[in-house]
Parts: structure tokens; sequence; C-alpha cells
């Protein structure tokens, strides 16, 4: 189960941009940025424990059209859109030098059936209403130091008979 505030808020770069990016296109010419946006959900897994999950995504576009649509709305930093941001797993790259998911910053790659899981996320309109797409690794943790404090908090006590 996924709860959420069905609205994301605007983000910018280091140096305070909402339009970020400029990369020009060997295919077209023309130059595409991006505009970061996060939100958070909350979640509730089969096992009823209650997690808040910090999500971003990026609303690509040409350069011009991000800057024009950004003046039109009077976006600013912190601005609040309506709709939220989904999460989409797959066992396949969506570009060549994505790498996969990991359990955790330093944790081991996460995988499927011997494949590696990729993660990719996405803004979508409130007109849009798809779930997440999410895939259950079947990795088997080799130690208990792979477990971060926080999750062996959340494990139950073994029960003592």
């Amino acid at each position: 189960m996924t709860t959420n505030q069905n609205q994301v808020k605007v983000t910018a770069d280091a140096a305070g941009n909402i339009v970020c990016g400029g990369t020009v296109s060997t295919k077209d010419g023309k130059t595409y940025g991006y505009i970061r946006v996060q939100s958070e959900e909350t979640t509730t897994s089969p096992e009823g424990w209650i997690r808040s999950d910090k999500r971003s995504a990026l609303i690509k576009g040409e350069i011009d059209s991000l800057k024009a649509w950004v003046a039109q709305n009077n976006i600013r930093v912190g601005s609040t859109l309506p709709g939220r941001i989904q999460i989409q797993e797959s066992l396949v790259p969506s570009y060549p030098t994505q790498k996969p998911k990991r359990a955790g910053a330093d944790g081991p790659e996460l995988h499927k059936d011997g494949k590696p899981i990729y993660r990719n996320t996405f803004y979508l309109t409130p007109n849009i209403d798809k779930p997440d797409v999410l895939i259950e690794h079947d990795n088997v943790l080799s130690s208990s130091a792979q477990v971060s404090p926080e999750a062996k908090k959340m494990q139950p006590n073994p029960i003592i008979n």
C-alpha cells in the first residue's frame, strides 16, 4: 500500500538553478535539460512495516521549453506541482551506463534470477495513475554486517522457547 500527498517539490542544483543540464544532442543538435522534483511517500509492506521513502525524478525537455514553462508558471525552488513520482524497476538497463540497484549505498548489487535490477523514476501528472513497478530481489545477505543498524532495529526479536 502506498500513500502520497499527490504533489512533488521543485528543487535546484548547487548553484540555485531550477533548469539544469544543457546537453547538446548529437542526433538533432537541440539542447536538452531537466528540472528535478522530489517527494516523500509513505508505504506499508505486506508484512505491516511502514516506511517513508524519499523519491526524486527529472522532468526532461529542451532547455528553452523548460525555461519558458518555468517562467509561465512562476515556478520557484520549493514550488509544488500536482502529481507523484513513480518507481519502475526492470531487469534491463534503460541506458548503457546505468548502474544496478544496490542494498544501501555500499551494499551488494541486487538481483532477480541472477540478473541485476535497474531502477528508474518518473514524474507523473495527476491524470496518469500508474502504480510502482517493483522487482523483489532474491539475493541472500551473506552476513549481518550488510544489514544497516536501522534495519536491525526494525527486525523482530526471535521467539525463545
